[in-house]
């Protein structure tokens, strides 16, 4: 006989469910790190276009 395997019968991962502060702390986080890339990009930009500058 083969074993039939139900399909309810194996535990199905629980997704996390994020309170407000959580929620609120992970969106002022992933503004940070654009934030923090954007500064990166924009610094980095302006020393590419300024290296034809004589100092």
């Amino acid at each position: 006989m083969e074993e039939k395997k139900d399909i309810q019968a194996t535990p199905q991962p629980q997704k996390k469910v994020l309170t407000k502060e959580e929620l609120a702390k992970k969106r002022a986080r992933e503004r940070a790190l654009a934030e923090a890339k954007r500064r990166y990009f924009e610094f980095y930009d302006d020393v590419k276009h300024d290296g034809a500058k004589e100092w």
